[in-house]
């Protein structure tokens, strides 16, 4: 009886193998897996984020925190100088517009 190989199927995009299996989005050293979660809408689009994120949080996983933007949550402004400090909750809605310069 022949020996049989195992043969592994390639990962859809944005899987990545894990000791424990195949978690869509997860990358190694992700610890975010491991706590408390709170969950949100970015532009219409569903998020996840560590439980007490807060909107600089956001912007940095986002790769925003360098940009100029604007951020609204649940309808409301968040002033560049708040965003450290405004909390993010379950079942936010966060918008966040760029802002473009030109003549």
């Amino acid at each position: 009886m022949a020996a049989s190989k195992h043969v592994k199927e390639p990962l859809a995009s944005g899987e990545r193998q894990g000791r424990r299996g195949v978690r869509p989005g997860a990358r190694r050293g992700d610890n975010a897996a491991m706590g408390p979660k709170l969950r949100l809408l970015l532009n219409g689009e569903p998020r996840e984020l560590p439980a007490g994120a807060d909107v600089s949080a956001l912007l940095e996983t986002e790769g925003l925190a360098t940009r100029r933007v604007a951020v609204e949550v649940n309808g409301d402004i968040v002033p560049r100088s708040r965003h450290a400090g405004h909390r993010l909750a379950d079942g936010d809605r966060v918008e966040i517009v760029h802002a473009l310069g030109g003549g």
